[in-house]
């Protein structure tokens, strides 16, 4: 979603931050937009209806492109209005809670000062590991899940251009280029 600005005395809580590889997340926006996300009810539909043909007119690069200096701003609000407020907060990465999920959990709920009994954490990893889809389904929320996607769906001249647009949080949050 992005950052919320205005949180009365933000210093004070407990903050978690998930993020996500910004060119999987543009990747991911593509997919969403264009053939999985339901189309809302309301005076959004219409608004959303244009987003989805015009996600279909483009290509998946011509898209992430269109989109990434959105995505590039909700970063830099992170850096501009929560580090300065939070130093301490805690970093959940979408690519460690899907390839090591276990440590993942641990993390966090060590972040938070959180206890869970064995049973609950158990359940809790059953949990995630039988929602992990088995193949691509462009058609579902849970599309694919994997990190990494941006390297076998987008050009090469793609991702060169977002590692330079991205080339602050890619460092930031400790992510390849």
């Amino acid at each position: 979603g992005g950052m919320i600005e205005g949180i009365p005395e933000l210093e004070r809580f407990k903050v978690v931050l998930v993020v996500r590889d910004p060119r999987d997340i543009l990747v991911s926006d593509y997919f969403s937009i264009a053939y999985s996300h339901a189309i809302p009810d309301g005076e959004k539909k219409e608004v959303y209806l244009a987003r989805r043909e015009a996600a279909l007119a483009a290509s998946i690069d011509e898209h992430v492109l269109q989109n990434a200096e959105r995505l590039r701003c909700v970063f830099q609000k992170y850096k501009a209005h929560l580090f300065p407020v939070c130093p301490g907060v805690h970093v959940a990465r979408y690519e460690d809670m899907v390839e090591d999920f276990a440590p993942w959990l641990d993390d966090l709920l060590a972040a938070c000062g959180l206890e869970i009994n064995d049973t609950m954490r158990r359940q809790l990893i059953a949990n995630h590991e039988a929602r992990r889809p088995q193949g691509e389904d462009i058609h579902k929320h849970l599309r694919k899940g994997m990190p990494g996607e941006h390297l076998e769906k987008l050009q090469p001249a793609t991702v060169d251009r977002l590692n330079s647009i991205f080339k602050l949080p890619l460092s930031r949050f400790n992510y390849k280029r």
